[in-house]
């Protein structure tokens, strides 16, 4: 079940990374910090992903 977790949390981190890069038409600006950038929830995704 951790696993599952894991692998939607990473879903849910790369969703956010993606739709962001879209709406900056680059992903430049994300590359260059994108952890600055994250909202709480999806920084908890991000985090329990790469555990």
């Amino acid at each position: 079940m951790n696993e599952l977790q894991k692998t939607l949390d990473m879903v849910e981190f790369k969703c956010w990374y993606y739709e962001t890069a879209c709406k900056d038409q680059t992903e430049a600006k994300l590359k260059k910090g994108f952890e600055d950038r994250m909202p709480e929830e999806i920084r908890k995704c991000y985090q329990n992903a790469h555990e």
